[in-house]
């Protein structure tokens, strides 16, 4: 799969589009077909290294907290959530990766998305609601 990746804490955008490995889900995850993914400033934040005294990623890092997808599988522990379930997430500090074709997430961190929303309108919620999740 397709993935947004650094390689190293720069204050220089130098983010490249590399071919990595689709994640398996763990027992408790789901894998997320990402249909939309946000960009904001915690991106840029990540790109320079800023918040590594909070979280420092190891490298390569693949950018993106906040995604909207389709769930392809999951693991074994997961419900009540099912493939083909649409949802939106802001993703653990400990596991960002939503600039990639796939990403493999906790079953806490997601939720339904709202059926009065476009998808690429709920892309601007998950900070909102999971913001204060880790």
């Amino acid at each position: 799969m397709k993935a947004a990746q650094i390689t190293k804490y720069s204050k220089d955008l130098n983010v490249t589009v590399k071919e990595i490995a689709t994640p398996k889900p763990q027992a408790n995850e789901v894998l997320i077909k990402v249909s939309y993914a946000a960009v904001n400033p915690l991106d840029l934040m990540n790109i320079h290294g800023s918040v590594k005294l909070i979280q420092d990623y190891s490298m390569p890092l693949t950018l993106g907290n906040e995604v909207v997808g389709e769930i392809t599988a999951i693991g074994s522990n997961v419900t009540p959530f099912k493939p083909g379930d649409l949802v939106y997430t802001r993703l653990p500090l400990a596991k960002i990766g939503g600039f990639a074709e796939y990403v493999a997430v906790d079953a806490n961190a997601i939720w339904y998305t709202p059926t009065n929303l476009s998808a690429n309108y709920e892309t601007r919620w998950p900070l909102i609601k999971f913001g204060g999740r880790s």
